[in-house]
């Protein structure tokens, strides 16, 4: 008696993928006096394992567990009590899980008079 089987359906459910765009950053122009207002800069990625992200400030890693006015939701960074000097600059987004990693294009986020 000869068995014979195939795993490669079985393979197909658990193909692993690095990440991928889904939604990058663009730029946003606020107010001059929106001290109270918020902001949410848009990142996200799909990729099996899921991604995990990380935002970067004119070129700096953005500390998420000690800032208490920025923190993320999924990949989204979400700025609350906006500060026109603090918060001013060029943002990026990482995404990465085991098989790679990405950075996103650059996005400003700036002031003006409306």
């Amino acid at each position: 008696m000869t068995v014979v089987y195939s795993v490669k359906p079985f393979a197909e459910d658990f193909m692993f993928q690095g990440p991928k765009w889904r939604t990058e950053p663009s730029d946003l122009i606020l107010p001059y006096n929106s001290p109270d207002q918020g902001a949410v800069i848009k990142c996200e990625a799909e990729g099996t394992p899921s991604p995990m992200y990380r935002w970067s400030l004119n070129g700096t890693l953005i500390d998420l567990r000690s800032d208490y006015r920025r923190h993320m939701s999924g990949g989204n960074l979400i700025i609350s009590g906006l500060d026109r000097d603090q918060d001013t600059g060029i943002y990026q987004c990482t995404a990465s899980n085991k098989w790679g990693s990405l950075l996103s294009h650059k996005a400003s986020l700036q002031f003006c008079h409306l």
